[in-house]
């Protein structure tokens, strides 16, 4: 782009006519225009090398948030399982089936307080109140992805004639049942039946 014009007033005169105004207020604003520009053109050149570096930083942004959600992707989801902040070895969980191992420190049960047969899900302590009757606890499918390699917790805390039964097979027993205060069981499903811890 050439910094001047480099127009003679005759040339002028032929674009704006014989008026020494035309010619002068054309002079002037050519004049004004050939500061601006320039810095105007490099100001573009500027916002245009941002914008593009903004774009390489966002492409990368976008494919390290897609490496880490099919990294979650991969890990199964158990709403009931709440993993604490200060995760330390030695206590290790299986992922079932990804790659590695992710060490924990605990694992939060979901305490529920049963007076009336039900069907429990992994990570579920079912304290069994039997002082108003039998209790049936139903375990889930222990062959569904979701459930192989968790836990159940079942426990009779209440004295009494009544039974805690366990409906499933736990450790090749079917249908176990406890009579005794304070009997618990941890269940883990190998993917084929639950046992007991």
């Amino acid at each position: 782009m050439s910094k001047e014009l480099n127009l003679l007033r005759s040339q002028i005169a032929r674009i704006v006519g014989n008026d020494p105004r035309a010619i002068r207020a054309f002079e002037a604003l050519f004049s004004q225009t050939q500061t601006i520009i320039p810095s105007n053109v490099h100001d573009v050149e500027i916002s245009a090398a941002n914008a593009e570096a903004m774009a390489v930083q966002a492409v990368g942004a976008i494919d390290r948030l897609a490496s880490a959600v099919e990294l979650l992707a991969l890990i199964p989801v158990q709403p009931t399982v709440v993993l604490p902040d200060d995760l330390t070895p030695p206590y290790v969980m299986d992922l079932a089936g990804a790659a590695g191992t992710l060490p924990v420190g605990s694992i939060r049960w979901n305490v529920r307080v049963l007076t009336a047969d039900a069907t429990a899900a992994v990570g579920d302590f079912c304290d069994c109140d039997t002082t108003g009757g039998d209790v049936d606890v139903t375990l889930p499918d222990p062959t569904l992805p979701v459930n192989v390699g968790r836990e159940i917790m079942c426990g009779k805390s209440y004295s009494g004639a009544n039974d805690m039964t366990i409906i499933g097979t736990v450790s090749g027993v079917v249908n176990p049942t406890y009579a005794a205060q304070y009997s618990q069981v941890v269940l883990v499903s190998n993917g084929v039946e639950w046992i007991s811890k």
